[in-house]
């Protein structure tokens, strides 16, 4: 469908970009706010959150995701509610809701610019409105959504890109103007997930008459490399900000490390409780306690307390002991959990050790009450006697 040597009235080719702007804005107002465009269509996007949200709008295990969306001229209407809407769902294909549950993530998009013409009906456009949003605006409202939040820390899976094409004379353009949507006779939004382990559409909205060939042929098998060709990777960071910074002696605690998983010799445990002096009584998974001692910097380095994972390596010819060689933090734990490496009935990170039903507490209360209930029935009997 793309024909390389056509060239358009803006001299580029039918498979090539207008020029990506990106550039971050100060706004006290907001947690991040930046500015994103495809050439002269350019769009203000912001991201304010996590913040309280409303008992009506709560989710219990994951936040709440709200778009609004703001046009130039200030004009309001279902075109534009459904843009927010589509932003709205590309951005909870990535982010991740349950870091942050009953909570409230709201972002804004603002347009800075008008289109050089209006975008009138699509040819043989049957029933369309007489004014449409560009679909090159709709594509830089998203990217500049998603752009919002990796600059605001929200914490996402993946990432959103956001095209959009016009079919002109049976010939597809990517990124067309507004003269050259006004003049085809299908234009089409799509957005595309990346991740590490996912590369999908998640959005797709055509307004217009086109063949089953302009699906199948171009949007299922070219899209994907004409992206990787308009996109190049991020320069390295050298500087000494970032993770290049210094760090102290505790600030890679909290950093994503790669799960360790139990090997020959080695056996899950929950921290019953501390002994002191770099020993603790541990619970482990096979059924047994077992003696276990902290040792070399791990000592120094890692804070183990009451009700947390930790994995053990077992002795040779003293079953009862062990040695502490790895702590899990809650998520890591839970993680293990859904791999079925521990028991469903395993508590993460609670004080009360697994498998530990009889509780000191509850037996010295019990115990307390039943010597109190004696005297007090001997002093009883005693009386009764007396009179």
């Amino acid at each position: 469908m793309f024909k390389p040597g056509n060239i358009r009235l803006d001299s580029r080719r039918l498979d090539e970009m207008r020029k990506i702007t990106y550039s971050k804005q100060s706004n006290t107002r907001v947690d991040a706010s930046v500015q994103f465009g495809f050439g002269e269509v350019q769009v203000l996007a912001s991201v304010t959150g996590p913040l309280e949200v409303s008992i009506r709008d709560e989710i219990v295990d994951k936040s709440t995701i709200e778009v609004e969306f703001r046009s130039l001229n200030g004009v309001v209407g279902v075109q534009y509610t459904s843009l927010a809407n589509q932003v709205e769902e590309s951005l909870k294909s990535v982010i991740i809701g349950e870091q942050h549950p009953r909570s409230l993530i709201r972002f804004v998009v603002q347009t800075l610019s008008s289109p050089m013409t209006p975008t009138y009906l699509v040819k043989q456009a049957i029933g369309a409105p007489p004014f449409r949003i560009p679909v090159s605006e709709k594509a830089a409202a998203i990217n500049g959504a998603i752009m919002a939040a990796l600059e605001g820390s929200i914490p996402m899976s993946g990432i959103v890109i956001a095209v959009s094409l016009a079919v002109i004379n049976n010939t597809i353009i990517l990124d067309p103007t507004s003269y050259e949507e006004a003049n085809a006779t299908s234009v089409h939004l799509i957005a595309y997930k990346y991740s590490t382990s996912t590369r999908a559409i998640t959005l797709m909205d055509s307004v217009g008459e086109f063949g089953d060939d302009v699906f199948e042929d171009f949007i299922l098998y070219q899209m994907s490399s004409i992206l990787l060709h308009n996109t190049h990777p991020m320069p390295k960071n050298k500087g000494k900000g970032g993770k290049n910074r210094r760090r102290g002696k505790n600030d890679n605690e909290n950093d994503k490390r790669e799960l360790i998983f139990k090997e020959e010799g080695q056996e899950y445990a929950q921290v019953s409780r501390m002994l002191g002096n770099g020993r603790l009584e541990a619970s482990c998974f096979d059924g047994n306690k077992r003696l276990g001692h902290i040792r070399g910097k791990m000592r120094k380095k890692v804070w183990i307390g009451n009700g947390d994972i930790v994995l053990l390596s077992l002795r040779e010819f003293e079953d009862e002991k062990a040695d502490i060689i790895h702590k899990y933090s809650p998520d890591e734990a839970r993680a293990l959990k859904q791999y079925g490496e521990l028991p469903n009935e395993a508590r993460i990170n609670e004080n009360e050790a697994f498998g530990d039903d009889d509780l000191e507490g509850e037996i010295e209360f019990g115990e307390q009450q039943d010597e109190q209930g004696d005297e007090d029935s001997e002093e009883s009997e005693v009386d009764i006697n007396d009179l």
